[in-house]
């Protein structure tokens, strides 16, 4: 029962997806290893190609500081969110615009991980 499952499963992949690990030699553990192996070659790989610097003798990763400053404005939002609740008349209109630009820049940058799931398949 459990073949016929990975059988359907597998039939339900594009066929570019499929060529990417070969499914006739491996059973279901085997398979879940080997798409386990090919993320963690391909994170790493992301790893190496992210871009970096060297300051003051320390190497520096762009997406480092791009983190720490996506968790200050996820921050910043907070307590935005908790101020207008006292004088929504005035200022709730304004927030809320900002509030958009700060939820599309936090969302862009946790995208890296959906990147590194498409990059598996490529």
């Amino acid at each position: 029962m459990t073949s016929t499952l990975w059988n359907k499963a597998i039939l339900k992949l594009a066929p570019e997806d499929r060529d990417v690990i070969d499914f006739s030699s491996l059973s279901g553990p085997d398979v879940l290893l080997e798409v386990k192996s090919k993320v963690q070659a391909s994170k790493e790989l992301c790893l190496e190609k992210q871009w970096k610097f060297t300051w003051n003798g320390e190497e520096v990763k762009l997406r480092d500081i791009a983190g720490k400053i996506v968790d200050w404005i996820s921050k910043f939002v907070q307590i935005g969110d908790i101020v207008i609740q006292y004088d929504p008349g005035h200022s709730a209109i304004p927030w809320a615009g900002f509030r958009l630009l700060f939820q599309v820049g936090i969302r862009a940058s946790n995208n890296y991980t959906a990147h590194l799931i498409l990059t598996l398949v490529l």
